[in-house]
């Protein structure tokens, strides 16, 4: 879909999407050639501010969700990748959900195959709900000092900078097509529409999300910070 046909259907870009068309600019954004999805390793923040103002462009207002490592650092396995962050940022849409309530769903194509909300989005990194928030895509989020990364404000050479981050990154991620989890919305569309939920994109394949862990003992913990650390 051109950037035109967005337009029209954000007329208002204070308007909620429906989940459908919220799909559809996913969709878009996470075949977008110059923004390394596929190395989820570090560079968060420069692939938020991109599809942020990618969505400017479209006219829409967009929004950041953020996530902050609590008594641990944020943590997700996925496609023989074992990585931790002590933060996580990507952009976030306000979305009508079928029901008629409207969410802010976060647009995160390096983990996603869809919309995913906050708690969903949070629980696959297995982060601590009260260590994630929703802000202002140009304001910080509360507690630290920068709308570009936590401790980084967003200045006139913040699109360059991030522009050049993801050169650098798109020579280090994985041949396509990268695997993502399945999110609920797609599926939730899937069954409205009685289609069979899509499984691959252009630059994706979906995989199951892992179930939430009941195993919080200390054991387990020691388990898991033996993962390999990277960082945002």
């Amino acid at each position: 879909m051109s950037i035109k046909s967005f337009n029209e259907l954000a007329a208002k870009s204070d308007t909620p999407l429906s989940l459908e068309k919220a799909i559809e600019i996913f969709d878009h954004l996470a075949d977008m050639e110059d923004i390394a999805f596929g190395y989820a390793v570090d560079g968060c923040y420069a692939r938020a501010h991109l599809m942020g103002r990618k969505m400017q462009e479209m006219g829409l207002t967009p929004k950041k969700a953020w996530a902050f490592e609590g008594d641990d650092k944020l943590t997700v396995g996925i496609d023989g990748q074992k990585l931790r962050w002590w933060f996580h940022v990507a952009p976030a849409l306000s979305v009508q959900m079928p029901d008629g309530t409207v969410q802010d769903m976060v647009i995160d194509p390096s983990l996603f195959d869809g919309p995913v909300s906050l708690k969903e989005w949070g629980d696959i990194m297995k982060a601590d709900p009260e260590k994630l928030q929703i802000a202002a895509f140009d304001a910080p989020p509360a507690g630290y000092t920068g709308a570009y990364c936590p401790h980084g404000a967003i200045s006139d050479n913040s699109d360059e900078k991030a522009k050049k981050t993801m050169e650098t990154y798109l020579n280090r991620q994985r041949t396509p097509p990268r695997k993502v989890f399945a999110s609920e919305s797609r599926q939730q569309v899937s069954q409205m529409q009685n289609t069979q939920s899509q499984a691959q994109g252009k630059t994706w394949v979906s995989i199951a999300a892992p179930e939430t862990p009941t195993d919080t003992s200390p054991e387990k913990k020691a388990r898991d910070t033996g993962w390999g650390f990277d960082q945002n």
